[in-house]
């Protein structure tokens, strides 16, 4: 993949026409690709398949200053994203990574969909059924927004945001994953989020300083918050049915006599 010169002087790969291309995930890399725009903002536009990639090959990986927008990255033997700084991933669908059938290793909750760098905006999308987290926000990754998006049936917590400062998730869906949303990091803010039938937490808040969680709802297993964290308005525990209209179903509008009312994820605002 060719680079651009700049920011506003992208390179840019799209779908010709109505076509819808399948890109094969080849692996691992070292060349870092700066300023490109890849897909449409008009829809799916492009397909990056792991399925016949190496074990632990990844779908996308080591690039910076560029835009990736309405991709599908599916079946690699490894993490779909890793390695990427200042870049934009809007209305992505990142699935079943670390999954392949014909794995010949054990890939475990080591492989995720996102594996963030910093200065990242993540809006939108889903990032659904990865044998790792749905996005894991970790080590060096800050200043990063998370919104508008569905982190669910990870094996892993749907969305983790540890050890660094700077990142925001809010308006977001974290359902069916090990963890909804896990948050240790200082500084960290999260708002506006529904996380449903998480096996473990729905929302966990750690012992990291200058957290805050507001407008959220996190049942049936609720939500866990230290000591010293800024929350308010927050729902944790309780039955589905007495908030949402089908949860079981993925429709977590609330039910006109919900009492979490203005609470959680606002549904209009995801794109999944």
């Amino acid at each position: 993949m060719k680079s651009g010169g700049s920011v506003n002087n992208k390179t840019t790969y799209q779908g010709y026409q109505n076509e819808l291309p399948v890109i094969q995930a080849l692996g691992d890399t070292s060349d870092v690709t700066s300023f490109v725009y890849v897909g449409s903002p008009d829809g799916l536009n492009i397909i990056i398949d792991g399925e016949t990639g190496p074990d632990w090959s990844y779908g996308l990986e080591a690039t910076n200053f560029s835009r990736f927008e309405n991709i599908e990255i599916k079946n690699t033997g490894g993490t779909a994203i890793r390695g990427v700084s200042d870049v934009e991933l809007i209305n992505l669908n990142v699935h079943h990574n670390g999954w392949r059938a014909d794995q010949l290793v054990d890939c475990g909750r080591s492989c995720h969909g996102l594996y963030a760098q910093d200065n990242l905006l993540i809006d939108g999308g889903r990032y659904h059924h990865n044998s790792g987290y749905g996005i894991h926000c970790y080590r060096s990754c800050h200043d990063t927004i998370i919104r508008n998006l569905r982190a669910d049936h990870n094996r892993g917590s749907g969305i983790i945001v540890a050890f660094d400062s700077g990142v925001e998730v809010y308006n977001v869906v974290a359902d069916n994953n090990s963890n909804g949303v896990w948050f240790a990091a200082d500084g960290a803010i999260g708002y506006n989020i529904t996380a449903y039938n998480n096996s473990n937490i729905d929302i966990y808040v750690s012992d990291f300083s200058n957290q805050t969680l507001e407008n959220s709802i996190g049942l049936p297993n609720g939500i866990i918050a230290i000591s010293g964290t800024t929350t308010s308005n927050d729902i944790s525990g309780g039955s589905a049915s007495s908030y949402f209209v089908d949860a079981d179903n993925a429709n977590f509008q609330l039910i006109s006599t919900s009492t979490a009312n203005n609470v959680g994820a606002d549904l209009s605002l995801l794109h999944y």
